[in-house]
């Protein structure tokens, strides 16, 4: 009797080891899907200067990085969304607040600049090809674009005389779907429940 005991009072242990190796399976996956989401393709740019990029170009404006929201900030799409400050604007229309969509991975020709500085920033209204399209209306810039730091020149006079912004919020998504890695962890989240549920049921039912 007293080894029927036993066995019963490592039930709970049991459904809590089972729990723990739920949790390490999923966070394991988790980041495996994070780290290898990432596009593997090569990115080649053909040298250019400023005029260069100013004439490809749709926008360019001179800004200082708000944000950047990485990988997970859409639904489906391996880019990073940028955030600037506008502080002028050379070409085309652009925000006070302004959202630009670069490829998250230099390798794939997103933007590759600090996280924090003033920035000549030349973007585009429509996607590269091997850009991953999004359901709003926004900028887009790449590596090959010519997007700077202001410290490295001043902006060419050739630019022209600079606008003030667009006031309010532009190139912004509505609000994100959860990322891969949140909703795993949502889903270790509910693991946990119904396992520590469990748990506590099979402890009442033995206590009653």
């Amino acid at each position: 009797m007293a080894h029927g005991r036993r066995s019963r009072s490592r039930g709970p242990a049991a459904a809590a080891a089972f729990g723990v190796g739920v949790l390490a399976v999923l966070l394991t996956t988790a980041i495996t899907i994070a780290l290898d989401a990432r596009p593997a393709a090569a990115c080649s740019c053909d040298s250019f200067g400023d005029d260069q990029a100013f004439a490809v170009a749709d926008v360019v404006f001179v800004g200082d990085v708000d944000a950047v929201v990485g990988p997970g900030a859409f639904p489906t799409n391996d880019l990073n969304r940028w955030t600037f400050a506008v502080d002028e604007v050379y070409k085309g229309d652009a925000a006070e607040t302004q959202g630009v969509v670069s490829m998250a991975s230099g390798g794939a020709c997103g933007l590759e600049i600090p996280p924090r500085g003033t920035f000549v920033v030349f973007a585009s209204r429509t996607s590269t090809p091997i850009e991953e399209p999004v359901d709003f209306e926004t900028l887009h810039a790449n590596l090959c674009g010519g997007t700077r730091p202001i410290a490295d020149a001043p902006v060419p006079a050739s630019f022209g005389v600079a606008r003030a912004p667009t006031p309010g919020v532009g190139g912004m998504p509505p609000d994100p779907w959860p990322s891969p890695v949140l909703a795993s962890v949502l889903v270790v989240l509910v693991v946990l429940v119904v396992v520590g549920g469990a748990v506590v049921w099979r402890r009442r039912r033995r206590s009653g």
